[in-house]
């Protein structure tokens, strides 16, 4: 079954029959249920049978809304398994970016007069909206500003800084808004080529005795501050702590070809 509005290029494949029984009996017959984020407004979905939504959306408050179609009806024997695309940091500051570019003319208009923004801005208007010209009944005009959208972006660049910031990043804070943190493996937001660096040296039983193989290990973990991969084992343990895995650097007195050294590494694994 598919679902999307009037006015998308794809109507033509929707089944009217179908999205009225929809709207009806708040639930459908199909298999699976296709529809884009502006599936019918006020629309539930009051069905025992749906256990699975898998969902691209990057505006957290959208998500929230359009998952929430689903109805519980019974705590216990209801349930849903949630799927959503991630997004990582790279994809955080694109998105920073494109709300940068919206808010442009309303930035320069808080921080500045009338005057200055009518000598700057004159021959290009917001094509946003964000500040618009409002005529006034002497024939002059004066400027408008839609504080209550600009509000609007100036909070979702902030969370999208604050995302940036956490460990796990959209990850991490998808899983603590829909209040599942425990539900979530530990090494959940761990990058895959380190998991894979820590579980293989794990259960390989691998051993870096000499400076050079234990830095060598560090670039490959590739887990950075500030911008620098780290390559304390100290500073290494502290990110992994953080990022919630069970794996550590368990640092040891060993023997390699009649050398001693006091801290060669070795993989351990915490109990979970």
């Amino acid at each position: 079954m598919f679902i999307c509005g009037k006015s998308h290029s794809n109507y033509k494949y929707v089944d009217e029959e179908k999205r009225e029984k929809l709207l009806t009996n708040q639930k459908f017959d199909d298999l699976f249920l296709f529809t884009t984020q502006t599936l019918d407004a006020g629309l539930n979905i009051i069905d025992d049978d749906l256990h699975f939504i898998i969902v691209d959306i990057s505006d957290p408050d959208v998500l929230v809304q359009c998952v929430g179609r689903k109805r519980i009806r019974d705590a216990e024997a209801d349930y849903v398994h949630l799927v959503v695309k991630n997004r990582s940091n790279g994809r955080l500051g694109h998105d920073k970016g494109n709300l940068t570019t919206r808010m442009k003319h309303a930035k320069f208009l808080e921080e500045h007069s009338q005057e200055e923004y009518d000598r700057v801005f004159y021959r290009e208007p917001d094509p946003y909206q964000l500040v618009y010209y409002e005529p006034l009944s002497n024939g002059l005009y004066k400027i408008g500003l839609n504080q209550l959208l600009f509000d609007s972006y100036k909070y979702k660049y902030k969370r999208l800084e604050d995302i940036q910031e956490m460990a796990g990043g959209y990850r991490q804070f998808i899983v603590e808004l829909f209040g599942k943190k425990g539900s979530v493996s530990m090494d959940a937001y761990l990058d895959q080529n380190t998991r894979t660096a820590l579980e293989e040296a794990h259960s390989q039983e691998l051993v870096f005795y000499s400076q050079k193989e234990k830095r060598a290990f560090a670039v490959k973990l590739n887990l950075k501050v500030n911008g620098r991969i780290i390559t304390s084992f100290r500073k290494i343990n502290e990110l992994l702590a953080i990022k919630e895995t069970s794996f550590r650097v368990f640092p040891h007195d060993a023997k390699k070809d009649g050398k001693r050294y006091k801290t060669a590494w070795r993989i351990i694994q915490m109990p979970k």
